[in-house]
């Protein structure tokens, strides 16, 4: 078994990609937890990904399609995820798009997620299914226009976000959540992760 396994991946060995286009691609990763389609992280700014079909699945939790990541001082910029089919599965705890900083000085800013198709399942409690999820630092994030399906056994939500994400325009998306259990959410607004 594996975990941590990446398909395409921007920006984590310490230097910025900036400027990149992935587009028409088809990724797909699997293993048993905690593995990525893309990412971006670090620095990153004004990368494109569009029009690809991205595939996380594991035997266990936190799977994941695409994840934006500034994990260290400085600001992630301007990126866009536009087009996409977006599919994870696993136990739970998988997002289709998760956008993250850090309590401090890691931000992530203006990015676009617009026009996907996003379905996240699970088949497990504890850790809900998210179609997209806002975190810490999250800053000026425009979310339009996506088709979002989670399903699960508890606390499924479309769009999760934190009350650290600031500034951000949820308009026009579809959301449909279901499960088995309680708590699913089509948009949810919490405190701190």
């Amino acid at each position: 078994t594996t975990t941590g396994n990446v398909g395409i991946d921007l920006g984590s060995t310490g230097t910025a990609s900036v400027g990149i286009n992935v587009t028409n691609n088809m990724i797909r990763t699997s293993g048993t937890s905690t593995n990525y389609g893309l990412t971006i992280q670090l620095n990153s700014n004004n990368n494109r990904i569009e029009n690809n079909t991205i595939m996380t699945s594991g035997s266990a939790a936190t799977n994941h399609g695409v994840f934006l990541f500034q994990g260290a001082a400085g600001t992630m910029a301007g990126n866009l995820v536009t087009g996409n089919t977006i599919m994870t599965n696993g136990t739970s705890g998988s997002n289709g798009i998760r956008l993250i900083g850090v309590v401090g000085s890691q931000i992530v800013t203006n990015t676009t997620i617009a026009n996907n198709t996003i379905v996240t399942r699970g088949n497990s409690t504890g850790l809900g299914n998210i179609g997209i999820m806002l975190a810490i630092n999250v800053i000026n994030t425009v979310v339009s226009g996506n088709v979002i399906n989670t399903s699960g056994t508890d606390f499924n939500v479309g769009i999760q976000l934190f009350t650290a994400a600031k500034s951000s325009n949820i308009v026009n998306n579809v959301i449909r959540t279901s499960g088995n259990g309680t708590g699913n959410v089509g948009i949810n607004v919490s405190g701190l992760l």
